[in-house]
């Protein structure tokens, strides 16, 4: 059942899973691509400020051999030893900053590059679960503890080949250099040990990448989805159907009770005659046009009529524009300037049957 489970998961993540997975510290994250840029970082560092930190070690060591022969002829006290130690720490101090500060910058830079700069309580917690040693020869012995294993074993392999193949190739450099100065020997190992640093850093990135890429694709495959876990997804995010459709009924409900309520204001009702019907509303001086205050077809139309017919709002059979309201307009919308014209002539006539009837 698990394994059926397992291959259900055809789904790319959705966004919302992903979150999840990164609330709970699941992230496409290569520690081997971390590590190898520090390496090179590391490098590049030692050869820019590498001799400034030499400098300093070495005045380190004559500095403290003068102030040991100092020290050597009279009692030594506490005093002593710590101002010692201070000055010592102060000397190198600039130096290795200089040094281990950009290292551990670009570490962090490419760290958060990968995952971004998120907080994740959940990811600190302690979790009696991963203390199952059966678990763990789980993961040791799952495809992640083996990609770990043969990365390690592949990386040791090639970089060993490769400075194994640097050195084979300045076999002949250094052989030239036999029997010369000591200047000329230690340029010659100094050459060979930059090119065989070189090249293991070379491979140790080319190893890092292939892990950042086996990461990404990894932790996609990890966060599959089945098509079930999908829609309900998209129904808790959406809410229930059945929810959904009572509410914009009872949405509906509400509307029609108001549209309802605004009939008995109503200056007339336009009908086609049973089909149809819009009540509109215009007060001279108050409103700037004929304003549709309801409108509906079949039962909803007759509701309008008779609640007109009790209150005592005129209805005034026109289909042709009573179609053309309920198309055109909506509940509180103006009545359009193509028909101000027809609206125009039924309050003439609304009006007129007032006066008579007030008369």
């Amino acid at each position: 059942m698990a394994d059926e489970d397992k291959d259900a998961k055809t789904e790319e993540a959705t966004p919302r899973k992903l979150e999840e997975a990164r609330a709970d510290g699941q992230v496409a994250m290569s520690t081997e691509f971390v590590a190898g840029i520090m390496l090179a970082a590391t490098a590049i560092s030692i050869m820019t400020v590498g001799s400034g930190l030499t400098e300093a070690a070495g005045l380190l060591v004559v500095d403290g051999a003068q102030e040991a022969s100092r020290l050597a002829v009279q009692e030594l006290v506490v005093g002593d030893f710590t101002g010692l130690l201070r000055r010592a720490g102060e000397s190198v101090f600039g130096p290795l900053s200089l040094l281990v500060g950009p290292v551990l910058l670009v570490g962090l830079l490419v760290g958060y590059g990968q995952i971004g700069l998120q907080l994740s309580p959940k990811a600190v917690q302690v979790k009696v679960e991963k203390l199952n040693p059966i678990s763990g020869f789980q993961k040791v012995l799952g495809p992640r503890g083996f990609m770990r294993t043969g990365l390690g074993v592949l990386k040791i392999s090639c970089i060993g080949a490769a400075i194994a193949t640097v050195c084979w190739l300045e076999v002949p450099a250094i052989s030239s250099v036999a029997g010369t100065d000591v200047q000329t020997c230690l340029v010659a190992i100094g050459r060979l040990l930059l090119r065989a640093t070189t090249a293991g850093l070379l491979v140790i990135i080319a190893i890092s990448l292939i892990d950042l890429i086996y990461q990404r694709l990894q932790f996609a495959k990890d966060q599959r989805m089945s098509k079930k876990e999908v829609r309900d997804e998209h129904k808790n995010a959406e809410g229930d159907p059945h929810v959904r459709a009572r509410i914009r009924q009872i949405q509906r409900e509400m509307a029609m009770s108001r549209m309802m309520d605004d009939v008995p204001d109503a200056t007339v009702v336009i009908t086609n005659p049973t089909h149809y019907a819009v009540a509109l509303r215009y007060v001279d001086g108050t409103d700037a046009a004929p304003t549709v205050l309801a409108k509906g077809l079949d039962e909803v139309a007759l509701r309008i009529r008779a609640i007109a017919a009790e209150n005592d709002v005129l209805v005034v059979e026109e289909p042709p524009l009573a179609r053309a309201l309920h198309r055109a307009c909506d509940v509180g919308d103006a009545v359009p300037e193509d028909l101000f014209e027809a609206v125009a002539k039924v309050l003439a006539y609304v009006y007129k049957a007032q006066g008579a009837a007030a008369a």
